[in-house]
């Protein structure tokens, strides 16, 4: 079907000045219009990049805690639960006619692998760390190290303490032992929580909890059971797109 040609009708228009009031009116009528226009265009930007951004996932820090209530004497921790011992506790005692040395060393297990995993110590002893404090890289860490141990004298009797977590015979509680282990190759750090208590010549060690962090080379805080890792969170796109906190 063919439709007929129209004809163009021919519109004849006379242009007719604006008075100097409506020309004032009709360029503020285009000025507000291209204003909102442009806000618009603007406001639909940023909420569109906020949008994006919000979808960018925070940092994937997570931190496993495992609650526990167990004496140190020969226990071997396995901080990730991958059936493989990560830090051994032992005790050594020895004993003469006249004096008598307890000790608990903690270090690796004898894996090949596990070799690699370290405690944070001195040269000679684990250190008793407080809560809060940031276990990471630039700690000290050394493969093993004495938790505690004394020498008794029995002749008179008398009792000398070495080492931080014996604290002169006055024992110390929940505090932290830092730790570095390997998971498939890669290193990452965790704590203990221990207790020992001191009565007379006898001493008792309890671990009442331990945790670790699941991204490589990322610090730990001493007693944090929970993730993301607030504490060392790097900023984000969707950090940024909610506006994130400052500290003074």
């Amino acid at each position: 079907m063919v439709l007929p040609e129209t004809v163009p009708t021919k519109i004849n228009r006379q242009e007719t000045p604006l008075t100097s009031q409506l020309e004032k009116k009709v360029t503020a009528y285009a000025s507000v219009g291209a204003a909102k226009s442009i806000l618009t265009c603007a406001v639909t930007a940023s909420a569109a990049g906020i949008a994006v951004l919000a979808l960018v996932p925070a940092a994937a820090a997570r931190i496993i805690y495992t609650p526990a209530h167990e004496s140190l004497v020969g226990l071997t921790l396995d901080l990730n639960h991958d059936g493989k011992g990560d830090i051994q506790f032992h005790q050594n005692d020895t004993a003469t006619t006249s004096v008598g040395m307890e000790s608990i060393w903690v270090g690796p297990t004898s894996s090949s692998v596990q070799r690699l995993n370290k405690v944070v110590a001195t040269p000679t002893h684990a250190v008793a760390l407080r809560a809060g404090s940031r276990i990471g890289p630039n700690r000290q860490f050394e493969t093993n190290g004495v938790i505690y141990g004394d020498v008794i004298y029995r002749n008179p009797p008398h009792t000398v303490w070495f080492g931080q977590w014996g604290n002169g015979g006055k024992g110390l509680k929940d505090r932290y032992l830092g730790i570095k282990f390997t998971i498939n190759g890669q290193f990452h750090y965790g704590w203990a929580r221990i207790s020992v208590s001191v009565n007379g010549d006898q001493s008792k060690s309890l671990l009442s909890g331990y945790a670790y962090e699941t991204v490589p080379n990322k610090s730990i805080i001493a007693g944090e059971t929970k993730g993301p890792n607030s504490s060392e969170e790097q900023g984000t796109l969707g950090q940024l797109a909610r506006g994130s906190a400052r500290r003074p």
